[in-house]
């Protein structure tokens, strides 16, 4: 049982998922929101696209 001003760090295993993840390094703020830059492959020569993101349902 945990009381006042303990805490407890832990790994929950929810099974083997495949997901799609990049490093924390990879996000961009700016002005109190998240972006990453897209390379597509269709887009050979052109700029990276710039999207927003929101991690807010999963934090």
């Amino acid at each position: 049982m945990l009381i006042t001003g303990m805490y407890v760090n832990a790994l929950i295993d929810l099974g083997r998922n495949v997901v799609t993840s990049l490093p924390e390094e990879a996000i961009v703020k700016d002005g109190g929101r998240e972006f990453i830059f897209v390379y597509e492959k269709e887009n050979i020569g052109k700029d990276l696209t710039k999207e927003e993101i929101s991690f807010a349902k999963w934090r």
